[in-house]
Order: structure tokens, then sequence, then C-alpha cells
């Protein structure tokens, strides 16, 4: 029984042989565990707390680089308009220097005629386009004591922010310190714009000056400096004070004429010729009222007031 025993119980090697094999497999084969993986499980709400710090890292990166692309299509179209020559209706063929801003004919002359003007004004570029040279020609070129004066009365700008007006006004006082003033004052006509539609930028007038071939660091460091800023404001209140309420306005001697329509050449040239022989101007002898009469308004940089009227641009 001893011997039967013995030989059934299983020996030691055999308990170690399959039975030790097989827990060698399952050890090898148990998965790991999570704390020899190293990264803790996260909780359904740290998840969550996860997934919203990721979209919001996502949504600021959108805005991030929407804010980037609008800037870059920004700089690009800034600098495609800035690389772009503007183009001009009419430039001089060959500079007209000064030999005193904006005045033509002796500085001694017995008649001194005035015309009070704004760059904006499409009376004014009538008058320009149609009487100024047979002015010039009667009365200057042939020898006649007439002097001929412009006087910037800029108005038509007024409650605009863009102020277009005093700026070409200021821009011809830069270009008269290069002895270009008439040469400006042509070409500021010979291009009008609808009145303040936003054209005459100060970039605008530099790009003109460049075409007109002044010398633009001269001019550009005059414009950006508003050197004439103050000169351009007092001419508006000035203006006012002498009766002007509209343009183009006439003066001779210092005396408004009463001229009904502006551009009737054959009164202004009477006018003119009776100051030449005495005859005080005007009718009656009393100043004339103005054409294209400027509303009561007040400018952002001085006040201008004139009667209350509907302009007949």
């Amino acid at each position: 029984m001893a011997n039967q025993n013995k030989s059934n119980r299983p020996t030691e090697a055999s308990r170690n042989g399959t039975t030790g094999e097989q827990g060698n497999l399952k050890t090898a084969s148990r998965p790991a565990s999570s704390a020899s993986s190293g990264a803790p499980k996260l909780t359904p709400r740290q998840q969550a707390a996860r997934r919203r710090a990721q979209k919001r890292r996502r949504t600021q990166l959108l805005i991030t680089g929407g804010i980037i692309a609008v800037i870059a299509i920004a700089l690009i179209i800034i600098g495609i308009s800035i690389s772009q020559p503007v183009n001009f209706d009419a430039i001089p063929a060959a500079a007209n220097l000064d030999q005193r801003p904006f005045e033509l004919g002796p500085a001694d002359a017995k008649v001194t005629v005035e015309e009070y003007g704004d760059f904006q004004c499409p009376v004014c570029k009538t008058w320009h386009d149609n009487n100024q040279t047979k002015l010039v020609s009667d009365y200057i070129t042939s020898g006649k004591s007439v002097k001929f004066v412009f006087r910037d009365f800029p108005f038509l700008d007024n409650n605009y922010a863009t102020r277009e007006s005093h700026l070409m006004a200021e821009a011809a006082y830069c270009a008269s310190d290069q002895k270009r003033s008439w040469d400006f004052y042509n070409a500021l006509y010979d291009n009008q714009k609808p009145e303040n539609s936003g054209y005459w930028t100060s970039d605008h007038l530099k790009a003109l000056a460049k075409s007109l071939k002044l010398d633009t660091g001269t001019f550009n460091s005059c414009m950006d400096s508003n050197k004439y800023r103050s000169k351009v404001n007092t001419d508006a209140t000035t203006g006012n004070t002498k009766g002007v309420q509209g343009t183009p306005s006439f003066a001779i001697n210092g005396t408004l004429l009463d001229l009904k329509d502006p551009n009737d050449y054959a009164k202004l040239s009477e006018a003119i010729t009776n100051a030449l022989n005495g005859t005080t101007p005007g009718a009656n002898g009393t100043p004339g009222a103005a054409v294209t009469a400027a509303p009561a308004t007040t400018s952002a940089a001085t006040t201008t007031t004139a009667p209350a009227a509907t302009p007949t641009k």
C-alpha cells in the first residue's frame, strides 16, 4: 500500500513540469496593469475638461490665423495701391516758374484783379478753362497795368472729414515753395474730381506733385508737417471778413464785383477796363454779391460762416 501510494503521488518534478509551464504562460499572457503603463486613467469629467481645452485651443488658433490672414490681405492691397501710379487727366509739358506765388502781372500794377476760388468748385473750373487765359492775354501779357491774384477760399469741404478743399489749397502752397504755384493751380483744375469724393488725399496730392516733377522730398515734407494748414484756415476766415460768400468771386482793387454770372467775361472785362480808366468797380460803386453761395457751416479746423443759401455751383 505504501508503494502504491508512493507511485500514485505526483512527484515534485511533475508538479514543476507541465503545471509550471502553464503557469508561466498565463503569467506571460497577462495584460500589463495600469500601474505599469505610467498613465493614470482619466475620469469622465477630466476627459470632458480636456476636450474643452483642446476645442478652445483650436478656436484660438483659427481666430489668430484669421486675423493674420486679414492683415496680410490688407497689406497686399495697400502695397498694390501704393505701387500703382496715379494717372492724371492733364499735366503741363513744361514747368512754369513763378515770379511771385499766385500772382501774374507787374507787382506795382494799377489794377489788381483777385479771384477767390475753391479747387473743388465746378464753376471755378469752368472759369479757369474758358476765361482765365483770356484775362491773361488781354491784360497781363499785353502789357497793361493789371495784376491777377488767386486767393484760396476753401468752403466746399466744410463738415467733411476729408477736408479736400483745404488739403488742395495746402498742397498748392507747398508747390509755391518751389515756384510752381500756377502749375499746381492749373493741374488741380485740369484734374478736378466730384466734390468731396475722397479722391484728393494727401497721397494723391503727392502723386500729382511727382507728376509735375516737383522735388517730392520737399513737397512731401511740407504736406506731412501741415506747414500751410494755419495759412489756409486764415485765408478762409479773411475771405469771409471781406464779404466773400461763394466761389468764384472777383474783386478789383479790393472791391467785390456784382457778377450775377461769374463766367460772364464781358462784364469782368468791362470792370477791369473801367478800373484802368479810374472808375470805381461794382454796381453803383458798392461791393457786389458773390455767386455760388456757401451755406453757413463750421469747418473742422476753422469757423467759416456765410449767409445761408443754396449753392449754385
